[in-house]
């Protein structure tokens, strides 16, 4: 958790590569939803999911999204 009340992620990315980070608040949900796209500038990129304070557990996954391919990848 941050000073916020919120929960910063921080994952290893390589950079020029498209990324979607997204999350859960209950395993069972039927879809993901999407936190943030970004592509990547650097070896690591750092999330700050600011209402992660009002849940009791939110799951995250990170997913590669291909330029040229339509289908993602998840790590």
């Amino acid at each position: 958790l941050n000073t916020n009340g919120g929960f910063n992620l921080s994952f290893v990315t390589q950079p020029h590569l498209n990324y979607s980070v997204e999350y859960k608040n209950n395993l069972t949900d039927p879809s993901w939803t999407t936190l943030t796209n970004f592509t990547a500038t650097s070896n690591l990129f750092i999330v700050d999911d600011p209402i992660t304070g009002t849940n009791a557990a939110r799951f995250y996954r990170v997913i590669v999204v291909p330029w040229n391919l339509g289908i993602n990848h998840v790590l």
